[in-house]
């Protein structure tokens, strides 16, 4: 298995040789452009550049230029534990990635034309996606690339091009690249909602008229404007682009003026924790019933916890700051007496709703470290014991009757019905 490691790129000076390297004295080795493209695309070295045009098609004339990078892909057996030490010891390949430029002495080629520049195939190339892309004008030369939709765009950047292919056009149609780790679309995604508003007409004629065009609205998760929003909630409005909607619309920061699509989303349940953080966090009271909704049929513990926090938060009556500190500072590390603190913090407070929640919280967590998690469950379970009886058993069994609807939850569904049970309380 080749582990690739972007954060790892490494720049790897090559001698070219003679049959893949021009001559590079010459009167154009002064030239602005020369000396822009060797500083254009920082972790890239030229491999190859032209001291004279060496590339012609028809009546058209161009230096080849190859930048490269090296990056190192680790031979792994998919157990390991990746860490810094690790990668001192793992065996690698280096693999490189290339950018082939064609820089044209006059105008711009036909489509025609362009499609005869014939890039090299690059041996042991990274498998990125690349396409033909014709850059724009800059330096008195005519840019064309081959390369990634990523790669292109930062170039015509530093090089200050003009004109060429639809810049938008191209970072839209990275976003429905699909490719391993969707590494073309993630890459661009932010280069594409720099554009703002600018790139909503892009995105709604991807959705419109390509099959997987949905893919583009992930876009808008970082376009924080009043179009982009409008924008998504009409697409929420739909079956067919409503997830979509929905993926974008979670980010933060959360859109106040989404509300109608958070609600919904609790309403369907679609997702539950960013919509229960956009009501907290704009006081939307009227969602109480909807938030009472999920604390009473809670499909996993973080649901409970969050919208018994976000419950009580709407009713003027947020959990006791004692509590809320005392379990931000907990520590399943922390030694006997921290513990008998913290035990003594839950009991002696009036809020022994939220001492319950917590204190369930301990009792089931789970980790990696058998001793260090049945300390931290020993903890929950003593506390429970010492809480008002009655209200312990509501909530854990409001809990109980919740799990067992759902397969999946059955198993801990069982774990909390017997925290209080005899039997339990002698294995401790």
């Amino acid at each position: 298995m080749l582990r690739t490691v972007p954060s790892l790129l490494v720049s790897i000076l090559a001698v070219a040789t003679m049959a893949r390297t021009a001559d590079l004295r010459g009167d154009d080795q002064d030239a602005p452009w020369v000396k822009a493209i060797a500083t254009a695309m920082p972790g890239y070295e030229i491999e190859h550049r032209d001291g004279q045009p060496s590339l012609s098609i028809g009546t058209h004339h161009a230096y080849r230029i190859v930048l490269r990078k090296g990056e190192k892909e680790y031979l792994s057996d998919g157990q390991r534990q990746w860490t810094a030490a690790t990668y001192d010891n793992t065996p690698f390949v280096l693999r490189y990635r290339h950018i082939e430029l064609a820089a044209f002495t006059d105008t711009a080629l036909t489509s025609n034309e362009s499609g005869k520049i014939g890039w090299q195939p690059w041996k042991d190339d990274l498998p990125y996606f690349k396409k033909t892309v014709h850059c724009g004008r800059g330096m008195g030369l005519d840019w064309y690339a081959n390369a990634t939709i990523y790669d292109q765009e930062l170039l015509r950047d530093h090089l200050k091009l003009a004109g060429g292919d639809d810049r938008l056009a191209l970072l839209t149609e990275s976003l429905l690249v699909d490719d391993k780790g969707t590494s073309t679309g993630t890459s661009c995604v932010h280069l594409l909602a720099r554009a703002g508003d600018r790139a909503i007409p892009y995105i709604k004629k991807a959705v419109a008229k390509q099959e997987n065009g949905v893919k583009a609205v992930y876009a808008l998760a970082f376009i924080q404007t009043p179009a982009a929003t409008e924008y998504l909630q009409s697409l929420y409005a739909s079956d067919a682009t409503r997830n979509a909607a929905v993926d974008a619309l979670i980010h933060e920061p959360l859109r106040e003026s989404a509300k109608d699509q958070y609600l919904d989303m609790l309403r369907r349940r679609l997702r539950v924790f960013e919509p229960m953080q956009a009501c907290v966090r704009f006081q939307w009271k009227d969602a109480l019933p909807l938030i009472s909704e999920v604390y009473l049929r809670p499909q996993s513990f973080g649901e409970f916890e969050r919208s018994f926090e976000a419950k009580r938060h709407l009713e003027d009556r947020p959990v006791a700051e004692e509590i809320r500190k005392a379990r931000q500072d907990f520590s399943s590390s922390a030694s006997r007496k921290e513990y008998d603190r913290f035990k003594e913090v839950l009991l002696n407070s009036t809020d022994s709703e939220s001492a319950i929640v917590v204190a369930i919280d301990l009792a089931m967590r789970g980790g990696k470290i058998p001793d260090g998690r049945e300390r931290v469950n020993r903890l929950g379970r003593d506390i429970l014991r010492q809480l008002p009886r009655k209200q312990v058993e509501e909530v854990i069994s409001l809990l109980v009757h919740s799990f067992e609807a759902m397969p999946s939850m059955r198993p801990t569904a069982k774990t909390l019905s017997e925290i209080l049970s005899p039997q339990e309380q002698k294995t401790q």
